[in-house]
């Protein structure tokens, strides 16, 4: 139901902008208010011609709104063009960083493996010494037996 009335609100509605049922595209003609009733010809001049110079006036002030919201937008844009070549900037130092520290990662992996090797090579060292050791001292004790 409600539908069907907003259809025809609709309809009305345009029918009252393209000039009617027919579609013809003239307008009706125009209806007399109360700001006009009481008017001749000179008064709906001057009448017209306020209505002309407060809607001058409205598109003056429309004209400096929008002259401000493009500088403005502008100045977004400008700032959006910096923010990102500072990121691409922070993304290349990033990649340097992680190149970098892959490197030093890879080297610190080397000098562990290094020194494990150092440290097996000195535990071999130190138990061929305690076997000399070993090796005197049993020579010597079965000397005395």
């Amino acid at each position: 139901m409600q539908l069907a009335i907003k259809r025809n609100q609709g309809h009305s509605d345009r029918d009252a902008l393209f000039g009617g049922a027919s579609g013809s595209g003239v307008a009706p003609p125009p209806r007399e208010t109360e700001a006009t009733a009481e008017l001749d010809n000179r008064g709906l001049l001057r009448l017209q011609q306020q209505m002309m110079q407060q809607q001058d006036e409205e598109l003056a002030a429309m004209e400096k709104v929008v002259g401000n919201t493009k500088h403005i937008a502008l100045a977004i844009g400008e700032e959006v063009d910096l923010q990102t070549r500072l990121l691409d900037d922070l993304a290349d130092d990033v990649d340097v960083t992680q190149s970098r520290l892959q490197a030093a990662t890879a080297r610190v992996k080397q000098v562990l493996k290094s020194s494990s090797n150092w440290r097996t090579g000195m535990c071999i060292f130190l138990l061929i010494i305690t076997l000399v050791v070993v090796i005197i001292l049993t020579v010597k004790l079965s000397r005395f037996f």
